[in-house]
């Protein structure tokens, strides 16, 4: 590798490290927007309040959930499509 390179990429790093620090106000900024809004639309409402079988559910939870069944239930698929070929 030429000296050249080396000394643009050593500088390329420099920029970047210096241009995110300056947008790092900005970033903390934008997460703790993030966690108002999450806390606020998926952690706080309930969809389903205290039942006897069932606790309450909240968005998230129930995002959760249901992201965790459709992954066994593709996983058990492909196993199933996998198996018989």
């Amino acid at each position: 590798m030429e000296a050249t390179c080396i000394y643009v990429i050593a500088a390329g790093g420099i920029f970047t490290i210096l241009f995110l620090l300056t947008l790092r106000p900005h970033f903390v900024q934008f997460i703790d927007y993030l966690v108002l809004w999450q806390s606020r639309y998926l952690t706080y409402p309930q969809i389903l309040r205290r039942h006897s079988l069932l606790g309450p559910w909240t968005p998230a939870g129930f995002v959760l959930h249901t992201a965790y069944i459709a992954a066994n239930v593709s996983c058990l698929e492909f196993w199933r499509l996998t198996t018989t070929k």
